[in-house]
Formats: C-alpha cells, structure tokens, sequence
C-alpha cells in the first residue's frame, strides 16, 4: 500500500512517499527550527517490533542545486535529531529504516524545500588606504562581487553615490564610517563598512574607489588597511597591514622630539603581515608611527 501526504510549514513542505514494512517502519516528521535552515528529525518509533535495535540512514540531496549531499546516521539514543541544511533549495532524503534483531529494512523517500536561509549570492567588499604622497588623498577597490548589482554608497558626512567607482570629496574633517551596500535585485543584499578619519580642512580630502583588474598599482601604494591594536596600549601593541607586493617594509616608532625609539624591517608576504613591539616601560605618552617614511599615525602609550 502507498500513502502520498502533503505537509506545509512556514518555511518548508514535505512530501512523504511511504512504503510501509510494518516491522521495522518508524514513520520520520521533520520540523523546521525558529533557526534558518535548521531542523528536527524525529523518528515514530511506536510501530517497531524492536525500538531498541532501531538505526537509520539519512542520504540528503539538493536536487535545485546538484550539491550539498550529506549522509546522517540516527538510533534510538540520538532520536530525535537536529539537523542544519546548508543551503536553500528542494532536497531529496532516502531514509533507510533498519532492525538489527530481524534484518528488516524499510525505505521511504521524502523532499524537504528549504527557503529561509540567507542568499549569499552577493558580497559587498571594498578597502582604502591613504595615498603615499599626500594625506589628503585616498584610494581604494570594490572588490565586491555578484550578479547585475546596484551600489549605495554612503560616505558618514551627508554624501553619497550609486557609482561602481566613485570619486568623492569630504565636505568636513572628522570620523566616518564609509559604507558600500550591493543589491543584486534577486533578493541577496550586502553591507561592508570602513572607518576613516579626514583630518585635512577645507574640504580638501578625496577619495576615489577603483576596478582592481584595471587599476594601475604601479603609481599605488602596495601597502592598505593598516591598523593598530590596542590603541591606547600599555605599550605592548601590534601593527598590522596587507600587501600586494613582496617588498621588505621599515616600521619606526618616534617619540615627540622624533627620536626613533624603535625598529623593525620585516619582509612582506603578499596578504597580511603583523609587527608586534613590546615597549613596556617607556613613558606614558604620545608617540608616531610610521611604515616605509611615507604612512604614518598617533600612537598613544598609557
């Protein structure tokens, strides 16, 4: 005997094609979790000859996306079992039903549709770093990636574009978290922030944001998104900064008077570099750093 039944959930739909062997059948109820994507397999175990001796085999399968194939394993002691699927899309599960005590084995096929987890079809990405010829210019790339995208960008003193690759001017010196969200229009949106300080007046700082498959990093600095960490320190803090090139790097610290009172020269490795100094002792204060005589910031020694 074959029993089709249609089950709809907020978020999800069953279809449960059973084909009983009455020994060893434990009917399975799957129940979406208030976490996306997640849910609970719970086997009906009232129908087995032997509970005890119950095992089941769960093979998963994003028919929508031809990916994502899981196997999971459930017995009595783990009954029921919470399960996160990792993507959206319908999935077939094969479930095998098995008593160890008499070799009975009952398979049933079930699709599960999963629509609540988030579209990750889209990433906003984007870096900018000071330029080394001049603090009143910075430059980045959007990096960002995804399908027919719009672009919001939204620069923390009142301006704002829908370039791909904007040049802005800071109407003001201060703190701003610049902002890019992409939209793809499919549903997937992404938001990326970075937080810069304009320190020149006069509404002199500019920004302009590249394509990096065509931008010419040869007039660029190979140096970006450096930070350092804890700043304030106790004097113990790491300076850490991302290159594009192999080239070595000279990391100097200066005291007011423009004493250099500690040195490092590292090699670079394209991607992340950190420079850690322990200079625990020295007088509380202000101090400067600076990377390769052109990129330079406060440091403040508590």
């Amino acid at each position: 005997m074959k029993n089709v039944i249609l089950l709809s959930l907020a978020f999800t739909a069953v279809l449960w094609q059973n084909q009983s062997n009455a020994q060893c059948s434990a009917p399975l109820t799957i129940t979406p979790t208030s976490t996306p994507g997640e849910a609970i397999f719970q086997f009906d175990l009232n129908g087995m000859t032997n509970p005890s001796a119950f095992y089941a085999e769960i093979s998963i399968y994003n028919t929508t996306t031809s990916t994502s194939y899981n196997n999971v394993y459930v017995n009595q002691n783990t009954n029921p079992y919470t399960y996160q699927f990792a993507e959206n899309g319908t999935y077939d599960l094969w479930v095998s039903t098995w008593d160890s005590l008499t070799s009975c084995l009952d398979t049933v096929n079930y699709n599960y549709v999963v629509t609540d987890l988030p579209n990750t079809a889209c990433d906003a990405d984007f870096s900018i770093v000071n330029d080394s010829l001049t603090t009143t210019e910075y430059y980045g790339f959007n990096y960002s990636t995804g399908t027919n995208l719009t672009y919001a960008w939204d620069f923390g003193d009142g301006g704002t574009s829908t370039d791909q690759f904007p040049v802005y001017t800071f109407s003001t010196t201060g703190t701003f978290d610049v902002c890019l969200t992409i939209d793809d229009g499919n549903g997937c949106t992404d938001t990326e922030c970075i937080t810069l300080t304009v320190f020149t007046k006069a509404s002199q700082t500019t920004i302009s944001i590249h394509d990096p498959g065509t931008a010419n990093l040869a007039n660029m600095d190979a140096i970006e998104n450096i930070s350092v960490y804890p700043n304030p320190s106790n004097g113990d803090f790491t300076i850490s900064f991302y290159s594009n090139s192999n080239e070595s790097a000279d990391v100097n610290i200066f005291d007011l008077q423009g004493n250099i009172i500690a040195s490092q020269k590292v090699d670079n490795n394209t991607g992340e570099t950190k420079v850690n100094f322990d200079l625990n002792g020295i007088a509380p204060g202000v101090y400067f750093w600076q990377l390769n005589a052109d990129i330079n910031g406060k440091l403040i020694v508590e």
